[in-house]
């Protein structure tokens, strides 16, 4: 069983791409609010996914889809968890289908950020081999293109 989980939100690409993808052996998550992030990583504690994909809306002029290559132990100013490391690696490496498509070593701060942090966090924590990876999809993105490419890294 896989998981794919974005954040609630009619206007954001990554939910009404969600909403477009129906897999058989595919689970989907809505994170709605800061706590959010908490109830999902309770979520995948019971489930123990094999595979799960982030997504979130990538708000700045890009025209490329970013795949984070890690997650911070940072969430605005403040740790997210006070005794963990400092960053977790993506254990899931999406491949780059093309050039619209690049890796970043600088993950941001925010809530996309924060659950796959904590998500990886519990992953680790009970040394499950859960495929974990995380994208942001420009926010102007073609929605099929889009698709296509999470077609690919699913394996439809």
């Amino acid at each position: 069983m896989n998981l794919i989980y974005t954040f609630f939100n009619y206007r954001n690409l990554t939910f009404r791409l969600s909403n477009k993808l129906t897999y058989p052996e595919v689970s989907k998550y809505y994170l709605r609010g800061k706590n959010s992030a908490d109830r999902l990583v309770k979520y995948i504690e019971k489930h123990h996914f094999e595979y799960i994909l982030g997504l979130g809306d990538y708000r700045k002029n890009s025209k490329r889809i970013r795949i984070e290559e890690r997650f911070m132990n940072k969430y605005g100013k403040n740790e997210i968890i006070a005794t963990a490391p400092r960053y977790y690696k993506a254990t899931w490496e999406l491949p780059i289908l093309n050039n619209k498509i690049y890796i970043s070593d600088k993950p941001s701060n925010g809530p996309c950020n924060r659950s796959a942090y904590l998500i990886s966090h519990i992953l680790h924590s009970q040394n499950q081999n859960t495929k974990l990876a995380f994208v942001h999809i420009p926010k102007s993105y073609k929605i099929d293109k889009a698709e296509g490419f999470v077609n690919s890294w699913i394996k439809v």
